[in-house]
């Protein structure tokens, strides 16, 4: 899983070639005649990113630090008769910190922020750190659309997602 991930992470970054860049490749504009071109005639999306943090507290607090590298990969197909398939995975490496869950004994907590760049449900987990964003089956008929399975909440009317950071929250 790691050499899958290391091996995405090249590639990002050779089309992006800077954080937060989004690399598009668009061929709307063929016509698909069967599966083989439905899914060669797709797109592809993706992005890049790196996040450094630091606390740095007054008199004996603990200070705590934390760099998180990651990004996402996506791909949708060409419509085939209406219908397209999409699918969108994110990924997010633990590139350094500094024991982010040592309780400061002053205050009893352990750190606050840079704990966001990671999993909230799995703090402990530094290798892991991969997740389905999106997986999808749509019909577009004239200028409208129907979608089901796992929807990125941003194209919808009513939710929009929280940047945290590395990864959106998820509701």
């Amino acid at each position: 899983m790691r050499t899958l991930l290391t091996t995405i992470l090249l590639h990002l970054t050779l089309y992006s070639l800077g954080a937060q860049h989004s690399v598009n490749v668009h061929r709307d504009s063929l016509e698909v005649h069967n599966i083989k071109e439905w899914f060669r005639s797709g797109s592809i999306h993706g992005h890049f990113r790196n996040y450094f943090m630091t606390t740095v507290n007054s008199g004996s607090l603990n200070d705590y630090t934390a760099n998180a590298t990651g990004g996402a990969l996506a791909f949708s197909t060409a419509e085939y008769y209406g219908f397209s398939i999409g699918v969108k995975g994110i990924f997010t490496f633990n590139t350094y910190d500094n024991e982010l869950l040592r309780i400061d004994e002053a205050s009893n907590k352990f750190a606050n922020w840079e704990t966001e760049l990671f999993d909230l449900t799995r703090p402990e987990e530094k290798k892991d750190l991969d997740r389905l964003e999106e997986l999808y089956l749509k019909y577009a008929f004239g200028n409208n659309y129907i979608s089901y399975g796992k929807l990125d909440i941003n194209k919808g009317p009513l939710l929009k997602r929280r940047d945290g950071r590395m990864k959106p929250f998820v509701y």
